[in-house]
């Protein structure tokens, strides 16, 4: 199934393997995909990978790369993890993750398929309907409960039979989860004062500080009991898709176990968090409750303020790392997290007193949109 695509133009002599960006350039061409030439292509790039979109199929290659928390720069590691990739998304989307496909470079130029002295590979996906992704869906009101109850379906049988036990159970140990707590926080510290202010950065990390003491013995508990498991890692709405075959959950964490290893709390919060800072805080009860009846886990819903709270900074501090900067999702998501300091302490009331025009409406106000609580106001409570 060899393609070739010829890399330079006129009669220069084949002088061994070029750079990645050069084939980066040759993908961007139709020609280079031979006989499965598409109309047009597309390319997305990430700060870890490029991806090529066609007609029907989606190529992904995996930039030569090392940050502090995955290892890209051999060709060795991206196939393995190329590799990892494919296995690990086709337990939720078989249909999806078709292969991984060696890339050779000779001297009629560029061969996709090709065995022979491979210098880069590809993995290759089914394209997905973009308009039948859950964030686009949600954007245009087309989310029923029954969809969100659907995709609690496929999770539940998904996480009950998912790994547990041995190195995977460490991932959710308190002590394990504590330090997970404050490498993010360090990680977004840079970023107080640009995209978050220094009082929702202090309220998160004092909240975290607090629950993790308070619920250490919960957590313990579970941590014994199994409830730890390797599951997907990176579960939000753009990773879920509508699809007319059915309902497909792709692009799982293949590049580290220790981050694909949670409590199932933690898991199903990413999902929660992103469906409530996407406005949809009914369809996650919807999935919320119907999981539940499927799992039958009584604490989990202790634990969903604080791993809310987490995922919505990592997310927070995804978006604000990108290089073109996506500050706007970035402060929705740090905002989230400061309202969801609350939630763990819930139920309580604020009351606002003081002299006549000294500012306390002003205040209430301030008061609930930060905390995202409603005001009730006295004068008009004792008329009524």
């Amino acid at each position: 199934m060899g393609s070739h695509h010829a890399a330079h133009t006129g009669d220069l002599a084949f002088s061994g393997p070029p750079s990645q960006d050069s084939l980066i350039q040759a993908m961007r061409e139709t020609s280079f995909y031979g006989r499965r030439r598409p109309a047009a292509v597309e390319h997305l790039e990430t700060h870890i990978s490029h991806v090529f979109l066609t007609d029907d199929l989606v190529y992904k290659v995996k930039k030569a790369v090392r940050f502090a928390f995955l290892d890209y720069s051999t060709l060795a590691r991206r196939r393995y993890f190329l590799h990892e990739e494919f296995r690990l998304n086709r337990r939720l989307a078989p249909s999806v993750y078709l292969g991984v496909l060696p890339i050779s470079y000779g001297s009629d130029g560029w061969e996709l398929g090709s065995n022979e002295n491979p210098v880069e590979y590809t993995l290759i996906m089914r394209r997905l309907p973009a308009r039948r992704m859950l964030d686009r869906l949600l954007e245009s009101n087309q989310v029923t409960p029954q969809m969100m109850r659907s995709v609690a379906e496929i999770l539940a049988p998904f996480h009950t039979q998912a790994p547990t036990g041995g190195r995977i159970n460490l991932a959710g140990h308190p002590k394990q989860v504590r330090k997970l707590w404050k490498e993010n926080l360090s990680e977004i510290f840079p970023l107080v004062g640009r995209l978050l202010d220094a009082e929702c950065f202090g309220a998160v990390s004092d909240f975290g500080e607090r629950f993790l003491t308070k619920y250490r013995d919960l957590m313990e508990r579970r941590f014994e009991e199994g409830w730890i498991r390797e599951v997907h890692g990176d579960l939000h709405c753009e990773h879920v898709c509508f699809a007319p075959e059915g309902i497909q959950i792709f692009d799982c964490i293949e590049f580290s176990q220790k981050l694909r290893c949670c409590d199932l709390a933690s898991e199903i919060a990413f999902l929660l968090m992103d469906l409530e800072v996407r406005g949809a805080k009914s369809l996650g009860k919807e999935f919320l409750t119907r999981y539940l009846e499927l799992m039958d886990d009584r604490d989990l819903p202790s634990l969903l303020p604080f791993y809310k709270c987490y995922r919505a900074m990592v997310r927070g501090k995804v978006e604000g790392l990108r290089p073109n900067g996506a500050s706007a999702h970035a402060m929705r998501y740090f905002e989230y997290a400061g309202h969801v300091t609350w939630e763990g302490f819930k139920p309580f009331i604020i009351i606002v007193c003081g002299l006549t025009g000294s500012g306390k409406s002003t205040l209430a106000r301030a008061l609930s949109q930060r905390l995202g609580v409603p005001v009730i106001n006295s004068d008009a409570t004792r008329k009524a």
